[in-house]
């Protein structure tokens, strides 16, 4: 089979769509992870656990750095508890430097996009389902919330994950889909406010 004939057969274009995929990932990876430490750090960050803030800061809660600080924290600032009960034990392994509170929204970013080309592909050709991706990987605001620590991007991950298992489901999926859906719609509803929707 020649190369051009290869190119357009299905499985050379499921292929090209791989491939294009693998590039966009890499591409989505290094915009959230790339010098991650640049910058100051931003106001919204001041609510990450494990960030003891100056005895005189009053707003928001001053003391993240146990659980019962995370969760009276939320409950003073009204955001659900999930992605800052997630993050006490990540900066307890790795730190509060900038790169460190960062790297989870990052990473799940980047998961982002790869389970945008996954929920796009149940309907349409690979080709489609890359474009979908870059574009997402592509996107200005979920690349830059992608670099903060705050709960957004973690909350798109979850949000992606729970429209895709949905889809399975509505596919005709098995028991575990729906568990799955279940798990990944209540996790997103106890990360973002505005998750619920």
């Amino acid at each position: 089979m020649s190369a051009a004939s290869a190119a357009t057969s299905p499985a050379g274009g499921r292929r090209g769509a791989l491939v294009a995929l693998g590039v966009v990932l890499v591409v989505a990876a290094w915009l959230r992870i790339e010098a991650l430490d640049r910058g100051v750090f931003a106001h919204p960050e001041n609510y990450a656990p494990g960030f003891d803030d100056p005895s005189w800061v009053t707003a928001p809660y001053p003391r993240r750095t146990t659980l019962e600080g995370v969760l009276r924290g939320n409950l003073a600032d009204g955001h659900p508890p999930l992605w800052f009960v997630a993050m006490l034990p990540w900066v307890r392994a790795f730190g509060t430097g900038l790169t460190a509170l960062r790297l989870p929204s990052a990473l799940a970013g980047t998961a982002t996009v790869a389970l945008l080309f996954l929920f796009v592909r149940r309907r349409s050709p690979a080709w489609i389902a890359a474009l979908a991706a870059a574009l997402l990987a592509l996107h200005g605001a979920h690349v830059f919330w992608s670099r903060l620590a705050r709960m957004y991007a973690a909350a798109t991950l979850l949000g992606a994950a729970a429209s895709w298992l949905l889809l399975r489901l509505l596919d005709g999926g098995r028991r575990r889909d729906a568990v799955a859906y279940v798990l990944a719609a209540a996790a997103l509803a106890w990360t973002q406010i505005y998750g619920f929707a």
